[in-house]
Parts: C-alpha cells; structure tokens; sequence
C-alpha cells in the first residue's frame, strides 16, 4: 500500500466545486498498470477548467486534475516500463475522466506512458506537454495543408497561452512569417521575441459585418479563440489557405 498526496476537486452542496489538498492510499497495483511518481505537472486551460468543476471537462467528481505529468516509475505490471525509468502520461482521459497529475503517485495504464525523448529532460518534457504537442499538431497541419513558408503571413491567435506561443515559436523556426494576435499590450515585446513579425490586438481581428468575405490576407491561421474571431479569420483566409 502507498499514500500520496493530491490536489483534488469536489462538489459542494450548493454545486460550487471546492478544491484542497487530500492524504489518500493508493491500492494493489492491478494488471497492466503503472505507477509513477510524479516530479512535474504543468498547468493548462483544462486544468483551470476542471478545478471550477466544468462538466465539459471535469467527467467526474471528485477528480485530481493535470493533464500533464511526467516521473518515475516506482511499480509496473507493464513489461514496457521497468522500475527507475522518467517518462511521462498523454491521455485524453488523463485528468478529465480519471485522476490527473496534481498527485504524488499516479496510476494509470501502460498505453498511456511514453519514454522521455533522448535530448529532452523530464521537466522540458512537461513544459512542452499538452500545449506543445497541440501547437506542432498544428502546425502539421498547414505543412499538410501545403502552406508555405513563402506564401503569405500566417495569423496566430491567443498568441500569449500555452499552445499560441508555442506555434509562435514553431512557426517562427520554420521560416512563417507570423503575425500574432494578442490582448495584452506588455507581452507585445515578448512575443516578438518568440518569433512574431508583426503584434496587433484581438480587436482588429473581429468584424461583425455580414459581408461573407472580407479582403484577403491570410495564407493560414492557427486559431485558439473560436467565435468572432474564427469566423473573421476565415473570411480573410487566402483561397487555398488552411486554418
């Protein structure tokens, strides 16, 4: 038997969910599990989420949140994972469904663990996590798209979050010239670091009108806002072009 400790969600009587720290005992390793000491979590939008008690995101209550998480491994019943090895948790259901990484142990399925990539530590591993994998999903997609470096301007929104500044950052070393879309005027400077040729506001990327096109600017977009916005991207996405 082994205790840990977890940041946990619950629900309240008056349906406000409710968070603090628990002591719980974790029990028999079953088959095909295995069980990881966590020495990094990261904390994403769906974790913000879950901790509110979103039933979008929180499937069940209580629940421990982190949908990231990499350690060690202190038991297997999973011949792939041996006792001492760093790697880390990617699952949908990971911090949703079942218990996610604001724990000291965590257990989980064997198909749910991956190596730590040679040249990656383990924290890098987790600040890249959730985020990172999604920003190069995407932009996959507009190289699958075939969208070019040299085609035109590629608009990032939500440029300052998790998965925007790391598109930011891809793109960028991938020769795009980027434009990123940002509310908060003191990470202007930040995010031109980062990669960004251009910075404006959220504000000039909304148009309520009810022209079906707009003028073309866009040769891609990678879009983490949704609504007005989306649709204002897309109306000014070059023929061709990809979001």
């Amino acid at each position: 038997m082994n205790e840990r400790v977890a940041w946990q969600v619950t629900r309240q009587g008056d349906g406000i969910s409710n968070g603090g720290l628990v002591r719980q005992t974790t029990d028999t390793l079953p088959p095909g599990q295995v069980r990881i000491a966590v020495r990094w979590s990261a904390v994403n939008y769906k974790d913000a989420l879950c901790a509110c008690g979103n039933p979008g995101v929180a499937r069940k209550l209580p629940i421990v949140p982190g949908i990231d998480a990499g350690g060690i491994v202190v038991e297997s019943d999973d011949p792939r994972w041996q006792v001492g090895q760093e790697v880390f948790v990617a699952d949908a259901r990971f911090g949703t469904e079942v218990d996610g990484g604001f724990a000291s142990l965590v257990t989980v399925p064997g198909e749910w663990v991956y190596a730590v990539p040679a040249g990656l530590s383990l924290r890098e591993v987790v600040i890249l996590g959730t985020a990172g994998f999604t920003a190069a999903q995407s932009v996959a997609g507009l190289v699958d798209g075939h969208v070019g470096a040299g085609d035109g301007e590629i608009v990032v929104t939500g440029a300052t979050g998790g998965v925007g500044s790391f598109a930011v950052c891809l793109l960028a070393k991938l020769g795009y010239r980027v434009v990123a879309v940002s509310g908060k005027q003191e990470r202007y400077e930040w995010l031109r670091q980062l990669g960004a040729v251009t910075v404006i506001g959220r504000e000039a990327m909304v148009d309520t009108t009810a022209r079906p096109l707009l003028a073309s600017r866009w040769a891609g977009a990678i879009d983490t806002v949704g609504g007005t916005t989306l649709a204002t991207i897309v109306r000014q996405t070059r023929p061709g072009g990809t979001v």
